[in-house]
């Protein structure tokens, strides 16, 4: 899986690229479907705001996105919603298989 973090406006420190490393490891659950992996944090005024772009092989483009106060929350919410989507991604694929 091809791990992109982009970190764009805001003043962050060094470690909040390796608390997003950290963080999005917990989707190595669904690597081989996984083929990219695009992480973007931003920050405007108060608000952090992560997105979560991931390419799924054969299926297309999942996009995931929180936006609050807290840097840690936002991340979690994001990996949450995506974590979410590939599991319905993968229970269709699962009821396709057994022809329901």
């Amino acid at each position: 899986m091809n791990t992109q973090i982009s970190i764009r406006h805001g003043n962050y420190s060094p470690d909040v690229r390796d608390l997003i490393e950290s963080r999005l490891g917990s989707l190595s659950l669904f690597g081989t479907r996984l083929d990219s992996l695009t992480a973007r944090l931003d920050q405007s005024s108060d608000q952090h705001d992560f997105e979560l772009v991931a390419g799924v092989a054969r299926e297309g483009t999942l996009v995931a996105r929180a936006k609050t106060g807290n840097l840690h929350q936002a991340v979690d919410e994001a990996i949450d919603r995506l974590t979410s989507q590939l599991r319905k991604l993968h229970e269709r694929r699962v009821q396709r298989r057994r022809g329901h």
